[in-house]
């Protein structure tokens, strides 16, 4: 019963909280972001991400990837310095990881925790074994000590989860393979301070681009000019529902912020268990209405790394493998913030290199369905449920199935 009236005091308490923040919100200065208006996910700040590091100054250089590596390495680890950049291959969700960067003697991958989703199952463990697989020449893959990675999640408290290492944890923490940048006080700041001051002036896209950036993570983590004040009146507020006052040393005060974020955090792990339990649910309900369907459904449970938990995303890690057009593909539902239906190269052929043309004929269908990138030969195509959630995934899911099964 105790736990029970905590929970609901701890309800309570948030619930304040927020309505207070609401108050607050509507009294704030005008701002004019671009990038605030489009509501962008975890995806669109890997997009970000990627075409910064892809940047090229005249003399070749990739110098923004340069600057990145030299933060790391001046104020992380020493390691990163060993990196030499000759001609880096710079993707984004090839392989299921959100930012890659390989050259002929190391491999980097970042993984994106910008709005703090939880680690999948064995996560960072499935992307070093695809990285030991999959390397800059497509004979061969990379030795462990080539590897390194980059965690990045919104504040700097917060680490991967221990099981998505694997057996990996050790070996990369280690030997300073492994570096954590939150993107509240180490990407904002490196932007800030490191690559908008080198900018060229006729790189005027550039750095609008990096403004515009900067500023979007400023108000995310509400460090713009004109939340300075408000900030002020919310610290005020949580005194007053923490019931605090100026009798109360530092200490107790940020010994009671201590015992309020524990409670708050367990909330929220309760709440993102039961959520993950009714996605399960789910899923097992949406596999059994495929399987009496659609013609020849048959999950495939190959990329699964061993561990059928991945199931509920109806295909992430596994999902349908499907021959079609001369290829082989996979078909999946994932989640990175928002519910997403995928079709991609399937693994094996994209690790070879594989493009696919998703602009030609047999696709006219399944592109009505899907988004399709600028590019013509690419990897994969997908659409985002905005409003739909994973239902709507899951329809979009079931249409691509249909069409390529000759059902629709």
């Amino acid at each position: 019963m105790e736990e029970i009236s905590n929970l609901k005091e701890t309800f309570e308490f948030v619930a304040k909280f927020n309505d207070e923040m609401d108050k607050k919100d509507v009294t704030k200065p005008y701002n004019l972001n671009v990038i605030d208006e489009l509501h962008i996910n975890e995806n669109a700040h890997s997009r970000i991400l990627n075409k910064l590091l892809q940047y090229r100054a005249p003399n070749g250089k990739y110098e923004i990837l340069e600057s990145l590596l030299a933060y790391i390495g001046t104020t992380k680890s020493k390691v990163f310095n060993d990196i030499k950049i000759i001609n880096p291959m710079i993707t984004h969700n090839e392989q299921l990881i959100d930012l890659w960067v390989r050259d002929e003697n190391y491999a980097v991958i970042f993984e994106n925790k910008v709005y703090d989703a939880q680690d999948q199952d064995a996560q960072l463990s499935r992307y070093i074994e695809k990285t030991l697989n999959c390397g800059y020449n497509i004979s061969c893959g990379y030795n462990i000590s080539q590897i390194y990675v980059v965690y990045l999640p919104s504040v700097g408290d917060l680490a991967p989860n221990p099981q998505s290492w694997g057996t990996y944890k050790e070996e990369f923490e280690n030997s300073g393979r492994y570096v954590k940048l939150s993107f509240r006080d180490e990407i904002r700041a490196w932007l800030k301070n490191d690559v908008l001051p080198n900018i060229r002036m006729k790189d005027y896209l550039l750095r609008s681009a990096v403004e515009q950036y900067v500023d979007f993570l400023d108000g995310l983590f509400s460090q713009r000019l004109n939340d300075k004040t408000m900030n002020e009146e919310l610290k005020q507020t949580l005194d007053n529902l923490l019931e605090m006052n100026d009798t109360m040393s530092r200490e107790m005060k940020l010994s009671c912020i201590e015992n309020k974020m524990k409670e708050v955090e367990s909330l929220r792990d309760g709440l993102s268990n039961y959520m993950q339990d009714l996605r399960i649910e789910l899923a097992e309900k949406m596999r059994g209405e495929l399987e009496g369907k659609i013609k020849n459904y048959k999950p495939s449970m190959e990329y699964y790394a061993g561990n059928l938990n991945n199931a509920h995303y109806l295909g992430e890690y596994g999902g349908v493998k499907l021959d079609y057009d001369g290829a082989k593909f996979l078909l999946c539902i994932g989640y990175d913030g928002k519910w997403y239906c995928q079709l991609s190269v399937a693994p094996e052929l994209a690790a070879s290199g594989y493009k696919y043309d998703f602009k030609s004929e047999k696709m006219n269908d399944i592109r009505k369905v899907l988004s399709l990138p600028q590019k013509s030969l690419t990897d994969s195509i997908w659409k985002y449920c905005n409003d739909g959630g994973m239902e709507e995934a899951y329809s979009v899911f079931t249409t691509v199935l249909e069409i390529i099964n000759g059902q629709k």
